[in-house]
């Protein structure tokens, strides 16, 4: 998370709205001296520490979520999970591949995000033009997190095998949505 916070206070400052904040002071003169180290300022690190917060909290608000994530680090051995997309072809995460057991749980673990992607966007009510940009940055990350498992099955020419698993999805998909409208 620290890291994650070092890169967004480094990044471009966006607008600020006042907010007081009373700390310890020996926790503020740590702090100081820590962000003085990491080049950033206190208010930009605060800010970024209040963002990744944000995000981990709605990555860890479904449990469906969490554990696919959590799974998912562990099958690919990395905290590395959240890929841009498309993935650049000189990333060396571009042309991964796992074993065949790995990739079976990658199946389980990409249906889960995907069920679990539905269940966010139920729970929390979000559409598009929502105002909460760090819950779409959550979002944006789980379809991020899919898309490596995505680019990972076609690393191994397995297509079928992913687009069976995206079939099932829609399968449970049309099931819930006839479920609910006989409620």
């Amino acid at each position: 998370m620290y890291k994650e916070a070092i890169k967004k206070a480094q990044s471009a400052e966006i607008k600020k709205v006042g907010f007081n904040l009373q700390i310890p002071s020996n926790l503020k003169s740590e702090f100081e001296n820590q962000c003085k180290q990491d080049n950033v300022t206190v208010t930009s690190m605060i800010i970024s520490l209040m963002e990744v917060s944000l995000i981990e909290s709605y990555l860890t608000a479904i449990s469906k979520i969490e554990s696919a994530l959590f799974d998912l680090k562990k099958v690919l051995n990395s905290e590395a999970i959240f890929i841009p997309n498309p993935i650049a072809s000189d990333n060396p995460m571009f042309s991964k591949t796992v074993s065949e057991d790995e990739f079976k749980k990658l199946m389980k673990i990409d249906l889960e995000l995907a069920l679990g992607i539905d269940e966010f966007k139920e729970h929390f009510k979000t559409d598009i033009f929502g105002e909460y940009l760090y819950m779409h940055e959550a979002l944006n990350m789980l379809e991020s997190a899919r898309s490596y498992i995505r680019r990972i099955s076609s690393n191994m020419n397995k297509k079928d095998e992913f687009n069976a698993v995206q079939e099932e999805y829609m399968d449970i998909t049309l099931k819930n949505f006839k479920a609910k409208g006989n409620k």
